[in-house]
């Protein structure tokens, strides 16, 4: 499937097609250039490539890495906006995303565990922490989750997997009380970094991560990537003027760029097919039902056994 974008349109005007057989242009001297033969050229260049992916490849193919992993074991626990530490930051927003990739403990339950990212809090929906709980409690309770109402500080790991230094900035969250249901099961996406084929082209997938739903571990989707089109041009993007420092032409307009950028995004189980979109894997009331065939590389990670205590409820 080649690009959706129409060329053919001013100030492109690349009229190519394929039904002339035309291979190669042949530059003449003493005729003036043409935008149209310069996009030409690489229209030429793309088809032979596009002829050869297709006869190696299916449209959505993962070439190189883009492994997908869909994780149902996460928890989400909601937190107040502001920080229990008078000595911190007053407002957790302004450390919220600092904290992805570290350790939390409670400091109430001691519950050990490691926030894999966050969203803030909205009109309608508190500032919430999704993270993989990695040990149990030292309270008497020996709880499996923070306990409402606690408060979190971040800490080290040592290589027993305990933990051990307390963070010096003192930016600490603090769990919404029970009446907020603080704690559950939430369910999360993520792609690595890796090349697809779509549309003739090889594009490269940024590693990304998606939430799939924030309150529930047994999400319905179809999760896969979003194909955009578009053109950027020196007026939007700066390092695409003349780089030719010292020279007359310095910082002058350059030509546009033609991008195609895949996101990961999840449509509904009853979604239309959509041919701007790639279905890597689909996951139906937590079961996942389908996988890319041409890659096998769907990742899920197990269910811990505490799904049936009654604080997820």
């Amino acid at each position: 499937m080649p690009e959706k974008t129409d060329l053919n349109v001013s100030p492109y005007y690349d009229d190519y097609s394929e039904d002339k057989n035309f291979h190669k242009i042949i530059y003449r001297a003493s005729r003036p250039l043409q935008s149209r033969e310069l996009t030409q050229s690489q229209s030429i260049l793309q088809n032979q490539i596009e002829r050869f992916g297709d006869h190696i490849f299916k449209e959505g193919s993962i070439v190189s890495g883009a492994v997908v992993d869909v994780d149902m074991s996460l928890y989400y626990v909601k937190i107040s906006a502001a920080n229990p530490n008078g000595s911190g930051d007053a407002n957790v927003e302004t450390y919220r995303e600092a904290t992805h990739g570290k350790y939390v403990q409670g400091k109430t339950s001691g519950v050990l565990a490691k926030v894999i990212t966050s969203t803030s809090e909205t009109s309608d929906d508190k500032l919430t922490l999704f993270v993989r709980y990695l040990s149990q409690g030292t309270d008497t309770d020996h709880s499996y989750a923070f306990t409402a109402g606690e408060e979190l500080q971040t800490v080290t790991v040592d290589s027993a997997g305990a933990a051990a230094d307390v963070g010096a900035d003192n930016n600490d969250f603090k769990v919404m009380p029970t009446g907020d249901t603080p704690n559950g099961r939430s369910s999360i996406a993520n792609i690595s970094e890796g090349i697809i084929y779509s549309r003739g082209f090889f594009v490269k997938v940024a590693e990304q991560e998606l939430i799939l739903e924030k309150y529930s571990g047994a999400p319905s989707y179809k999760v896969g990537l979003s194909i955009t089109e578009s053109f950027v041009t020196s007026a939007t993007d700066n390092s695409l003027q003349d780089n030719s420092t010292g020279t007359s032409n310095e910082n002058a307009a350059g030509a546009d760029r033609f991008k195609v950028a895949l996101t990961l995004s999840k449509t509904t189980l009853t979604a239309v097919e959509d041919t701007n979109f790639i279905e890597l894997v689909r996951v139906n009331k937590g079961i996942i039902e389908a996988g890319n065939a041409n890659t096998g590389q769907i990742g899920v990670a197990n269910v811990l056994p505490n799904d049936s205590w009654t604080v997820w409820a």
